[in-house]
């Protein structure tokens, strides 16, 4: 007789009928009781369960089928082994020592089970191309096309018969990655060392084309290039510091001095009240028979503009300072040797006007060279420090006649500023003039249905 137990066929010795029955001995056919019967199977077939778990725990079934592993967690190995090999990468120099020198490793193609791991998994490409003086075993790198990650494995082997020969690749431009190919490195933004004038950070960068195109006057360093300065110092110390200002480096005499305060000003504000400005300048080149002013009067006046804290000007504000050429994103620095940038001092003049309705006007509208002094405060310190960069920095610098205090949203009308510097020029003994503040009442005096509108027109007059 022979019954299966655990996937085997075995001989069972039939039963005694003195003697105790076996333990995996099948129950007998023939008993008067039922009941009994019925008991002794159920202990059987008991019996029967628990020893087929004990050989299950401890010896493998043969025929047991293979784990059925889900696709969701042999992706998530597969891209967690593919995660740790990046990291990896990141932290071991890619090398191949040869006795005191270094040779580069031609890049091959990843294989596509590789390729499809590592589309997950996308490092920031390291410096792990450049030559290291250390002795660790050498790696090899695979690039691939589509994610631009990489795939370290051990020394490369000679290709054989069966296998193509490697394909040499580059990885992807994106994000700035450095082209392997020897010790050569390619990146999309240029560096270059700049030398420090009197231990201060100032670049002069180029503006851009666009910029030229609208300018009536298209050579000079003032026309064709931006200054910038990163001011490490407090204000009062601007001058005991050895720093300058174009107006001072082109020794010109600087009659007017106009300050515009801003916060977070958007940007119709700021052309509202920098197109006054630009607008009251040309009026003074205007008057050929003045002794002070004429066609070159706006070389003796200077706008500067003094934004409270870099991180709450309005962005579209400086959107129309780049428009102006007054402004380059990308060129400013948080520390100089060591020491925190507490302004960002931008100088250019400007030839370019953008209207209240944000059009952009340029010499064949009639406007003249505006001198432009951007100071972007690094922190916002309120209006009073904002004056103590005008008065106490850059004051002393261009050591102006007359100075003027707007605003940002304050329009003055088209010679207002004349005026101002006018009540100076007739009488030195007057320290200080202010002119009469008037409510924008609009076209028609459509602007007094707004209560509060009314209100300031009933204060003011």
């Amino acid at each position: 007789m022979e019954h299966y137990v655990g996937g085997d066929y075995q001989a069972v010795p039939p039963a005694s009928p003195a003697g105790p029955r076996p333990y995996n001995s099948p129950p007998l056919p023939n008993r008067g009781d039922e009941q009994q019967l019925r008991q002794e199977q159920q202990q059987y077939h008991r019996q029967q369960y628990q020893h087929q778990q004990h050989l299950q725990h401890t010896t493998p079934s043969p025929r047991a089928a293979p784990r059925r592993v889900r696709p969701t967690r042999r992706l998530r190995a597969v891209a967690l082994a593919s995660l740790t090999t990046a990291l990896f990468s990141l932290r071991r120099p890619l090398k191949d020592y040869e006795g005191a020198e270094y040779s580069s490793i031609p890049l091959q193609a990843m294989p596509s089970a590789a390729a499809h791991a590592m589309s997950a998994v996308n490092p920031t490409p390291s410096s792990a191309h450049l030559p290291h003086a250390t002795s660790s075993p050498s790696f090899s790198t695979f690039v691939s096309g589509d994610s631009g990650g990489h795939y370290f494995t051990g020394p490369p082997s000679p290709p054989s018969a069966s296998q193509p020969p490697a394909q040499h690749l580059s990885p992807p431009g994106a994000f700035h990655a450095p082209v392997y190919g020897g010790s050569r490195v390619q990146r999309r933004k240029t560096m270059r060392n700049i030398q420090l004038t009197k231990g201060h950070l100032v670049v002069d960068a180029p503006v851009p084309d666009g910029v030229l195109q609208n300018a009536g006057i298209k050579t000079g360093e003032e026309f064709t290039h931006l200054r910038y300065t990163a001011a490490t110092c407090d204000p009062n110390d601007f001058v005991a510091q050895n720093y300058t200002l174009r107006s001072a480096m082109y020794g010109r005499h600087t009659e007017l001095f106009v300050v515009m305060t801003m916060y977070n000003e958007d940007d119709e504000l700021f052309c509202k009240t920098m197109s006054a400005v630009t607008k009251n300048i040309a009026h003074l080149c205007t008057r050929t028979k003045s002794r002070t002013w004429g066609e070159n009067g706006w070389q003796k006046a200077v706008v500067c503009i003094v934004a409270d804290g870099r991180k709450k000007i309005h962005p579209r504000v400086l959107t129309c300072l780049a428009a102006m050429g007054v402004y380059q994103d990308g060129i400013a620095k948080n520390t100089v040797n060591g020491k925190e940038v507490t302004a960002h001092i931008y100088e250019y003049t400007t030839q370019i006007v953008i209207d209240r309705d944000l059009t952009i006007r340029g010499q064949d509208r009639g406007t003249v060279p505006v001198q432009v002094v951007f100071c972007l405060k690094e922190q916002n310190k309120k209006k009073l420090n904002s004056h103590r960069w005008f008065f106490n920095a850059f004051g002393p610098v261009v050591n102006p006649n007359v100075c003027v205090l707007l605003d940002v949203g304050t329009r003055p009308t088209g010679t207002s500023i004349y005026h101002l510097w006018k009540a100076f020029d007739r009488d030195p003994l007057i320290a200080g003039a202010c002119g009469e503040i008037a409510a924008d009442l609009g076209r028609g005096w459509s602007n007094l249905l707004n209560p509060l509108v009314a209100t300031q027109n009933f204060e003011y007059k």
